[in-house]
């Protein structure tokens, strides 16, 4: 299976160096291409590089050689001046699409989240060309109650892939439709070594905004400073450095380690003892997201005290612990909680973890991926042609 996909998997230069590119996008990307690959499918890649606008970013953003060298793609190149940017967007993503369609001929072409610009050239190429489109839709807004937007936009589209639970489950349509949350490349909680140690380390790896709960985690961190029983490691690219700095008053236990490169992030991973998500159950905006933290947490055996919010899969709900409370105390309260277990009940819950992660590695998550797309998309696609549809 040929595969265009619309969507950026950087670098890790790239990655680093530019603040609109966001790591858990891209890790979440080549983990899912990458998995296609191993799966037998041809990857082709089509992106703009994300940028602050102009005169914060540069007016020509991207170039083909800061996307993954692991697929073979192309950047669309526009003008970074926002009263004009999205419709350049859109005219260079056709150009390109059709290029790059002309050039490979795909059976199928997918997006990383249906924006305006890869949902227009998508819906004009495959008119041009008769090729099947499927959106993966991972961050999107509150579709409302009768999803009138989403049905006005996506309505050409072939089928649905949703990260969302509660996306999949109340998505009106008549089309073939998949949940697909996420994956890690494998198992990595063998790495169970850290019960000893009396400060337990708390990792908190994730974007800092509101729909991520950036004003709790402030508060979480100020609880953790006073109390000085636990550590927090705070991982990710962050606007709020000072804020942090401040209320924790440069405390030893609290540390900001900012971006981290995919081997050093592993080894926190490895070293703490428990993860944090403190994403907002109350902003409904939240239900259309799986925060894909989660996945990549329970890779390594570990339990996660975080938040419940509709765009997680009832699955989850053995392997989180939810505070009673959503705020600060109560989540400190959890944090102590499960950082007090004695080493049998940690082990207990890594051995939980494990059978049910095997389901959850992108060679596992895009079979099934592979599978849906060639039954209920490609082969509907030829029907049609055939019977002249």
């Amino acid at each position: 299976m040929k595969i265009l996909w619309l969507g950026g998997v950087f670098n890790s230069r790239t990655l680093k160096k530019y603040k609109a590119v966001n790591q858990a996008a891209n890790k979440w990307s080549i983990g899912l291409l990458n998995g296609l690959k191993i799966n037998g499918c041809e990857i082709d890649v089509l992106a703009h590089r994300p940028e602050q606008s102009w005169p914060r970013g540069k007016m020509l953003p991207g170039r083909t050689g800061q996307l993954s060298e692991l697929f073979e793609g192309k950047i669309v190149r526009y003008v970074n001046w926002k009263p004009i940017r999205q419709k350049v967007l859109m005219f260079q993503y056709k150009s390109g699409l059709f290029k790059r369609i002309k050039e490979k001929r795909p059976d199928i072409m997918m997006c990383y989240n249906p924006t305006e610009w890869n949902v227009y050239a998508m819906k004009l190429a495959s008119q041009e060309f008769n090729i099947p489109w499927v959106p993966v839709i991972l961050d999107y807004d509150d579709p409302g109650d009768e999803w009138s937007v989403f049905r006005k936009t996506l309505n050409s589209a072939y089928g649905y892939v949703f990260l969302s639970y509660w996306g999949y489950i109340n998505c009106p349509t008549c089309k073939p439709i998949l949940h697909l949350d996420g994956g890690n490349e494998k198992w990595h909680g063998d790495c169970i070594k850290s019960n000893s140690r009396k400060r337990k380390k708390v990792l908190y790896a994730g974007k800092y905004n509101k729909f991520a709960g950036i004003e709790l985690l402030l508060e979480i961190a100020e609880i953790v400073a006073n109390k000085n029983e636990v550590e927090l490691l705070l991982c990710g690219k962050n606007d709020y450095t000072h804020e942090i700095k401040k209320i924790t008053k440069n405390a030893e236990n609290v540390k900001i380690l900012g971006f981290l490169d995919e081997k050093t992030m592993h080894q926190y991973h490895c070293d703490s003892d428990l993860y944090l998500n403190v994403r907002p159950p109350g902003i409904s905006d939240n239900r259309m997201i799986f925060p894909s933290k989660i996945v990549n947490y329970l890779s390594y055996g570990k339990p996660v005290v975080g938040s419940w919010t509709d765009g997680l899969s009832p699955e989850y709900r053995k392997f989180l612990f939810v505070p009673e409370r959503h705020n600060s105390e109560g989540f400190y309260e959890k944090i102590m909680e499960v950082s007090n277990w004695e080493k049998k009940k940690y082990q207990k819950y890594n051995n939980m973890v494990r059978p049910w992660f095997e389901k959850k590695t992108w060679n596992s998550q895009t079979f099934r991926l592979v599978n849906w797309l060639e039954k209920n998309v490609i082969s509907e696609c030829r029907e049609k042609t055939l019977n002249g549809r």
